[in-house]
C-alpha cells in the first residue's frame, strides 16, 4: 500500500510523456507528407522551360504563384517539425 501513490504518479507521468511523443510524431508525419507536396510543386516548376515562361506573361505569373505556395509550404512544415 505504501507504494501505490508512487506508482500512480509514475503512471501519470509516463502517460503524459507518451501523449506528448504521439503528438510530436503525428505532426512530423503530417509535415513530411506536406513537404512531399512542396517537392512535387518544385518538380512541376522545373519542367516548364524558361523560354516558355519568359514568352508568356500569364504562365510566368502562374509559376511565380506556384513557387510562392511551394516556399510557404516548405517553411511551414519545417517550422512544424522543429
Amino acid at each position: 500500500m505504501c507504494c501505490a501513490p508512487w506508482r500512480t504518479e509514475n503512471l501519470r507521468r509516463r502517460t503524459e510523456r507518451e501523449k506528448q511523443d504521439t503528438s510530436r510524431y503525428a505532426i512530423s508525419n503530417f509535415a513530411r507528407d506536406v513537404l512531399t507536396i512542396g517537392d512535387n510543386l518544385r518538380r512541376a516548376i522545373e519542367h516548364v522551360p524558361a523560354e516558355a515562361a519568359a514568352g508568356a506573361l500569364a504562365l510566368k505569373s502562374f509559376l511565380e504563384g506556384v513557387e510562392a505556395h511551394r516556399a510557404r509550404v516548405t517553411v511551414t512544415c519545417l517550422n512544424a517539425m522543429a
